[in-house]
């Protein structure tokens, strides 16, 4: 079994062997809801190279 990391770096070395950038997508898990975020990050998934997929923090940062 492969760990992230490794998936993560072939994809990247595969993108660049095809002399293009990585495309990395990133989604909130669960934005907007669950069936929503399914058929998403299918999408998403789809055309990037690599999804990070993060978590919605509990505490509200002050924006500038």
């Amino acid at each position: 079994m492969n760990a992230p990391r490794d998936t993560i770096s072939r994809a990247i070395r595969d993108a660049a062997a095809q002399g293009r950038p990585a495309v990395v997508g990133f989604m909130t898990a669960g934005f907007p809801d669950r069936a929503g975020f399914r058929d998403r990050l299918a999408a998403i998934a789809s055309t990037a190279d690599v999804v990070e997929i993060g978590i919605r923090s509990p505490i509200r940062w002050p924006t500038a």
